[in-house]
């Protein structure tokens, strides 16, 4: 066991090596210590001071390649810190690893030099608060120090060399991301790891990171939040910082209902103990958040707005907090069926990230991802597909192949192709995002779920009924596990299964179906939703079937009126159910006659 600095200086391996072999050692270790580092920041923690002599390194005696036997150890945590927001400019740190940020300030207010050696352009100083980003720049300047390419940077200036770097390999536009002078600007440490895996499959290495382990990240966020409330209590900064941190692994692991009871009450505290408008607005967003997990849509929409109002107020229209609470308002208006309220958000949180972030950014491609979902509900597949496209490309190059969102926006486009008729198209997109999704999220995951549920429904317009059915039943299966029995979610599947049995003639089981999935919706997002209006339009369709036109005319009426105040009387949809009204109210005088 050894320094990494003291092993790349004494190893005979490492210097007997070719130099693409040595490259991805060094590659090797950036990604171990980057989940290393991923995974302090999921529980809350900051290292604030990395850097080579800071890994351990352990080398496996085998004849394997000596990328395989490598195993990286993140160590000294005398600087390390709990990731409160509003933490103070100038922590410290090691002269030419730490971020501009963590310089510390001289008696007369200015930071020190960022080199120990003279630089005549050295990393502009930074006055803004210590983030996890701090730890990005400090894996960054690790990496080129292994690579022993740290000192380039102060002979050549911060400008020239940065500049250079951001016109290199992938491992070096990498790089010059992660050294942004502004915190900011920088990538997460989340997508720095993502990204490093992707260019070492990118040589035929899997340095993928099994999403099983990643439970072990509620463990310490759980004893993180309950020695933080054992020992300093429920009114303490530092015990609702812990607890928002678990509230978002607890979203991400499918957890909402744990969730929403947490983050209620530290909003319930904060307000009682009168702590900051920004804090409280910051925890009624992430409330919103998770009312909209649970389809709660109209109590979501409250807690958005409330957060919205005060951080407007407090921060200005063109903070990106704004912008961040304007594009999650949007989803869940998207949801209710508000497509134009959505739209006006979108566009403006839109201007917003592309003003602060640049248009290249992973969060420009998420608003306009949103964005192309509004456009979809509202029939406009052109607008939508060139909004898909425009978002996977700033995904893919930003994040790689195989990431989460490079996968939802494919289960997107997917969806619009299989509108069109596309099924071949639109089939190999969702199996390309089931790989993934499987991947990284693992088999039993709600987004794995649904990318199964929507390649049923091409199963079914192919025919291949058997085939769909078993994909909507083990969708169906990890939904109830996730959810519970009660989500919208849910209820596409059960709908879904319903249409199957209706396409079989089975239509008593079919009615059955559509009525329960009928239910769950409109107690979930109310009567007029469109997708209640959906439903209901299946079960016209089905009395219809049976000659039931009695039965089926009121479904048809209330999914045309529905339908027309969401989308408007000319959607395409909107048209086809006028059709469908037309004939039973045709039926009828028939029958009448």
């Amino acid at each position: 066991l050894a320094s990494v600095t003291d092993w790349l200086a004494k190893s005979t391996e490492t210097k007997t090596l070719p130099p693409d072999d040595l490259r991805l050692v060094e590659q090797t270790i950036g990604v171990q210590v980057s989940w290393a580092l991923q995974h302090m920041h999921k529980v809350g923690t900051l290292h604030l001071d990395m850097k080579p002599n800071n890994i351990l390194i352990r080398v496996r005696d085998s004849r394997q390649p000596l990328h395989t036997r490598v195993h990286c150890m993140v160590c000294d945590f005398g600087l390390a810190a709990v990731n409160i927001e509003g933490s103070a400019t100038g922590r410290g740190g090691t002269p030419g690893y730490w971020a501009p940020e963590l310089m510390p300030i001289d008696g007369a207010g200015v930071p020190v030099a960022y080199w120990s050696d003279a630089c005549s352009d050295p990393p502009p100083a930074c006055r803004a608060n210590i983030t996890d980003k701090a730890d990005t720049w400090m894996w960054a300047t690790t990496m080129l120090a292994i690579m022993d390419r740290l000192d380039r940077m102060r002979t050549q200036g911060y400008t020239s060399f940065t500049s250079a770097l951001a016109r290199g390999d992938g491992l070096e536009r990498l790089l010059a991301n992660c050294l942004k002078p502004q915190p900011q600007e920088r990538l997460p440490i989340s997508i720095v790891s993502l990204t490093m895996q992707r260019l070492l499959r990118d040589k035929g290495i899997d340095a993928y990171k099994p999403m099983d382990e990643d439970r072990s990240v509620m463990e310490y966020a759980r004893a993180g939040q309950g020695l933080c409330l054992a020992l300093m209590g429920d009114h303490d900064p530092q015990t609702w910082a812990a607890t928002e941190r678990l509230v978002r692994v607890m979203r991400t692991h499918g957890e909402y209902r744990e969730a929403e009871a947490l983050c209620a009450r530290v909003l319930e505290r904060k307000i009682a103990t009168e702590a900051e408008a920004s804090s409280i607005a910051r925890t009624q967003r992430q409330l919103g958040g998770v009312l909209d997990d649970l389809g709660r849509y109209p109590e979501a929409v409250k807690c958005f707005r409330g957060a919205l109002e005060v951080q407007t107020r407090t921060l200005g229209a063109t903070h990106i907090d704004v912008a961040s609470t304007k594009d999650s308002l949007g989803v869940t208006l998207w949801r209710q069926g508000k497509l134009s309220d959505a739209l006006v958000l979108y566009d403006e949180a839109l201007q917003v990230r592309e003003s602060v972030l640049g248009t290249e950014h992973v969060l420009v491609a998420k608003t306009i991802v949103n964005r192309a979902n509004v456009y979809f509900r509202q029939g406009h597949s052109m607008r939508a597909l060139a909004d898909y496209s425009r978002a996977l490309e700033i995904a893919k190059r930003t994040l790689g192949e195989e990431h989460v969102l490079v996968a939802k926006t494919k289960n997107n486009m997917a969806e619009v192709l299989r509108v069109e008729g596309k099924f071949d198209e639109a089939l190999l997109l969702y199996r390309q995002s089931l790989d993934v999704l499987t991947k990284v999220l693992g088999a039993g995951h709600v987004l794995v779920a649904n990318t199964k549920n929507n390649m049923a429904g091409i199963y079914l317009k192919q025919g291949r009924s058997e085939e769909a059915l078993q994909c909507y039943l083990e969708a169906m299966q990890a939904k109830i596990k996730v959810l519970g029995n009660d989500h919208v979610d849910v209820a596409n599947t059960v709908e879904n299964i319903g249409v199957i049995y209706a396409q079989q003639g089975n239509h008593q089981v079919a009615l059955a179906k559509l009525a329960e999935a009928l239910a769950i919706r409109t107690a979930a997002v109310g009567a007029d939703h469109p997708d209640v209006a959906s439903t209901e339009y299946k079960m016209a369709l089905v009395h219809e079937a049976r000659s039931d036109f009695s039965a089926a005319l009121p479904f048809a009426e209330l999914a045309l009126a529905k339908g027309a105040r969401a989308m408007g009387s000319d959607h395409p949809e909107v048209m086809k159910r006028k059709l469908v009204r037309d004939r039973l109210q045709h039926h009828g005088k028939q029958l009448l006659a």
